[in-house]
């Protein structure tokens, strides 16, 4: 070896029956430029052979990363400081609350690096992955044939479900999603969350039915929103299991697409379902109707504390008569139409 300061192995070759003679394997050394490896064949023309290798410097970054979670897989995308558009990475590692991954980025300033950790827990790392953990940086700058070294500590994912203990069987159900997420990479204007529910309990992630809470949004500074909606009123007593969700927007790397999402509570980790008792109702509004004939009857109930409208609706031919019994929780101010 004589430049370079790389090494090899099995450097003292003998030629075979044809004359080749190899090593084992050659490592260029760590810093850029030229590295040469010469071979001598004493007694023969042109001996020595020297060999010329150059090494170019890899230009990125560098994270080193410390979760509060162990993780094996991660997510980064790269973006400002000129960039065209998003640099997009997936990063496989052995199990651990440590890692440090390189990414391959251009030189340039004012990058900004955002790192999502996926629950180990997961059961699609690789299309659909549970994000555990996560962190923004700003301003982060990578100089020509050189790699910046940034140490990054993430931050939990938290996403709540909030709603009430219990509502009648008329009664709409209240819910509010609420998200921090350090990555900043669901905190997206105009993207709604998802509560799934059920009248039956589920098993796994996602797998009940799903009412998009979009109704009121609200974003609070980069890392944080909440979402407020109603869930229509259940009809039967029983005890009604709920589980909130946010998605990302999707992240193309090479020919694959990755989803990046959180459910809360969430069945991957075990935890229990949100659980909302619904009972039955004792009290009700009954309407007597008189009108010239009609085949129809619509019978709307609002007001009153009510936060959907309740509504029932009577067929019949020529009616000139009929009764129309809602059931309402106990209080004032109800508003009937028919």
């Amino acid at each position: 070896m004589a430049t370079g300061a790389g090494s090899i192995t099995g450097a003292t070759a003998v030629s075979d029956s044809t004359g080749t003679a190899t090593v084992g394997s050659w490592t260029l050394g760590t810093v850029a430029g030229s590295n040469t490896l010469t071979a001598t064949a004493a007694g023969l023309t042109g001996s020595p052979v020297t060999f010329t290798a150059t090494g170019t410097a890899i230009e990125g970054i560098t994270l080193n990363i410390t979760n509060p979670n162990g993780a094996s897989q991660y997510y980064v995308v790269v973006d400002s400081g000129g960039l065209a558009s998003p640099l997009n990475f997936a990063r496989t590692v052995p199990l651990a609350k440590t890692a440090s991954i390189v990414l391959s980025v251009p030189a340039g300033s004012g990058y900004r690096v955002r790192v999502m950790t996926v629950d180990s827990l997961s059961t699609s790392p690789l299309s659909g992955p549970t994000i555990r953990a996560g962190k923004r940086l700003s301003g982060v700058a990578v100089a020509a044939n050189a790699t910046t070294t940034v140490a990054v500590t993430t931050q939990a994912m938290n996403l709540t479900l909030t709603a009430p203990t219990s509502v009648t069987a008329a009664q709409g159900v209240a819910v509010q999603l609420g998200l921090r997420d350090p990555s900043e990479f669901f905190v997206t204007p105009n993207f709604c969350g998802v509560v799934f529910a059920s009248m039956t309990a589920f098993t796994t992630d996602g797998t009940a039915g799903y009412i998009s809470i979009c109704r009121a949004q609200t974003v609070i500074g980069r890392d944080s929103m909440t979402v407020l909606d109603t869930l229509p009123p259940q009809g039967a007593a029983g005890t009604l299991y709920m589980q909130g969700y946010f998605y990302a927007p999707s992240l193309t790397i090479g020919t694959s697409t990755v989803y990046p999402r959180i459910y809360s509570p969430s069945k991957e980790r075990s935890e229990a379902l949100r659980a909302v008792s619904v009972t039955a109702l004792t009290s009700a509004i009954t309407v007597s109707i008189t009108s010239p004939a009609a085949r129809r009857y619509f019978v709307a109930v609002d007001s009153g504390g009510l936060t959907n409208p309740l509504v029932q609706v009577i067929n019949g031919t020529a009616m000139t008569s009929g009764t129309v019994t809602i059931p309402a929780p106990p209080g004032t101010g109800y508003r009937v139409r028919v």
